[in-house]
């Protein structure tokens, strides 16, 4: 039987800087487990934040556009280097409008990648939300 090989080759979109951003998320799950509040998750990730030396804006407000006129109210909680979206969250699980919100954030602002994590969960699984209407390369690299 003959074998065939295929060549397979992932295109991450911000792969080192979402490699940093999952480990602050890891470090502060380790040091603060899963019963804190999001605000109190939020004040270790822009304390850790700041000791890696990334750049980030906290509690952006995110001006939503629609016919109907322009929206304001929503906050994100972090933008971690004007292109990464971090959305936190306390709760028993993620439910659809989480992901929704989280991909309104990225396209509202621009941002080529979201990250949306839970700290209530048993095992931490931050999870990426790519933004559809992104077309920058840039961004993207092969592994």
């Amino acid at each position: 039987m003959p074998t065939y090989r295929t060549q397979r080759t992932t295109r991450l979109v911000l792969p080192e800087l979402s490699y940093q951003v999952t480990g602050v998320l890891f470090e502060v799950h380790n040091a603060l487990g899963r019963f804190a509040s999001e605000r109190q998750y939020a004040s270790a990730i822009a304390s850790t934040l700041t000791s890696a030396n990334l750049a980030f804006q906290r509690e952006v407000e995110v001006r939503l556009e629609s016919p109907l006129g322009s929206f304001r109210g929503n906050r994100v909680d972090f933008v971690i280097c004007g292109v990464l979206v971090l959305e936190l969250k306390a709760k028993t699980a993620l439910e659809p409008k989480d992901y929704a919100q989280t991909k309104r954030y990225i396209t509202a602002l621009k941002c080529p990648l979201g990250i949306l994590v839970n700290f209530r969960a048993r095992l931490l699984q931050p999870r990426r939300i790519l933004n559809p209407q992104f077309v920058d390369s840039n961004a993207l690299v092969d592994s």
